[in-house]
């Protein structure tokens, strides 16, 4: 935030927002109460129109580094605990076992990773998950690695946030490299 010497200025910078700040931790508390697991919470957007915080004057509060899904994700991990609420995830089972089923059920590595590719175009952030299951199912496959590698690098691009563009830059040089994530 620039800096200011200016008690008005500082006042605006400082106060203006708590409102939204306070509305999206109101939010966040009702989830759960309404049925929502904490994934499912932090994964509903609620933005304001484009441009918005430029528009009222607060260009200091786009979203550079961290996003808002990011602090709703912690909020609901510090009051609600680690746990997703999937009864499957309280003792799971390896995941890598996991993804060579998925893998099996649909067909193959190759037809899951395919799958991923089509996704992409429309849900980039569904065809990560079934990019990550094709790579943990058979993590020593060059073309799966390739693959994945590109569904990262196109998600990294897509981000505005400097956090999670580095994070999926990361996660295409772990695929590459034929690693999986966990």
């Amino acid at each position: 935030m620039p800096r200011t010497r200016r008690p008005d200025r500082r006042r605006r910078r400082t106060g203006a927002p708590r409102p939204a700040r306070d509305r999206r931790s109101a939010r966040t508390d009702r989830g759960p109460h309404t049925g929502g697991t904490g994934s499912r919470v932090a994964a509903t957007r609620r933005r304001g129109p484009p441009g918005r915080a430029s528009t009222i004057g607060f260009p200091w509060l786009q979203p550079v580094y961290d996003e808002a899904e990011f602090i709703v994700r912690n909020v609901i991990r510090h009051y609600g605990g680690w746990w997703s609420g999937r009864p499957s995830e309280l003792k799971p089972a390896p995941r890598q076992d996991v993804a060579a089923q998925i893998a099996d059920l649909a067909g193959g590595t190759h037809a899951l990773l395919q799958r991923a590719g089509s996704l992409a175009d429309t849900d980039l952030r569904l065809a990560c998950h079934l990019a990550d299951y094709a790579l943990e199912a058979t993590p020593g496959d060059p073309r799966v690695a390739a693959e994945v590698a590109r569904l990262y690098t196109l998600r990294a691009d897509s981000e505005p946030g400097l956090m999670a563009t580095n994070l999926y830059r990361s996660a295409a040089s772990y695929a590459q490299a034929s690693r999986p994530f966990a």
